[in-house]
């Protein structure tokens, strides 16, 4: 069964602005809601009733913004509505007018970018278990490695300006580096032993991994994508 609407959704925070329009660009209703998943199922029942229409005809449009979306994306998969996760950028450049923006209108353009550009759409997939940890691992291990990197840097430089501040330095992060790289090492060895129990997963990681320049530990695969699905 083919769309009929789509519900534009500008997220933030605490709240998402909804703008729900049909495939000829008409307004048909806005709201804004909390951003948890009771208040999102209330307002999904409510706007299906209100339309008289079916879940299969209503498509949920919004852009990546990490983990706000996840209320959405667990209320969608819940309730059997397909959602639509976009990127900000790609929304961004398709919309030509950028008057008067605010977040009612920026859900306006997600639901007019959803229309337009209905050929395109990649349905949300609720990832498995194992592609979220790993993928929680992989961004653990990002930070770690930032927080590494960050304090070898200021040691860096202070080794070549000031003798007396290097030294200082170096004892006071002594600790925290040795338990940093300790932490970064165990993370890694538990994305590789998760890689290494499904097929699927370990050929992706191999054909991102062979292109120069790309590391064994880089890897972060996208929420919405679950390559146990996929094929």
């Amino acid at each position: 069964m083919e769309q009929k609407y789509v519900i534009g959704i500008d997220i933030s925070k605490s709240k998402l602005d909804c703008a729900v329009i049909d495939f000829k660009l008409k307004l048909q209703s806005e709201k804004q809601v909390q951003n948890n998943q009771k208040s999102l199922e209330t307002y999904f029942k409510a706007v299906l009733k209100s339309l008289n229409a079916s879940r299969e005809e209503i498509l949920v449009c919004c852009e990546n913004t990490g983990i706000y979306n996840r209320p959405l994306e667990l209320t969608c998969n819940k309730l059997g509505i397909k959602l639509w996760v976009e990127h900000a950028l790609k929304i961004k450049r398709a919309t030509t007018d950028m008057r008067g923006k605010d977040d009612k209108k920026d859900a306006q353009r997600i639901a007019q970018y959803a229309v337009r550009y209905i050929d395109r759409l990649v349905e949300y997939k609720e990832p498995s278990n194992l592609i979220k940890e790993i993928n929680l691992l992989t961004k653990s291990r990002n930070t770690l490695l930032s927080q590494k990197v960050a304090i070898e840097n200021q040691i860096r430089e202070a080794k070549t300006h000031d003798g007396f501040e290097h030294k200082i330095l170096v004892k006071s992060y002594a600790k925290t580096l040795t338990a940093l790289k300790k932490s970064i090492l165990e993370v890694e060895e538990k994305i590789d032993s998760l890689v290494k129990q499904d097929d699927a997963t370990r050929q992706n990681k191999e054909l991102i991994t062979s292109i120069p320049g790309i590391g064994s530990q880089v890897v972060d695969i996208p929420e919405h994508i679950d390559p146990l699905k996929t094929g």
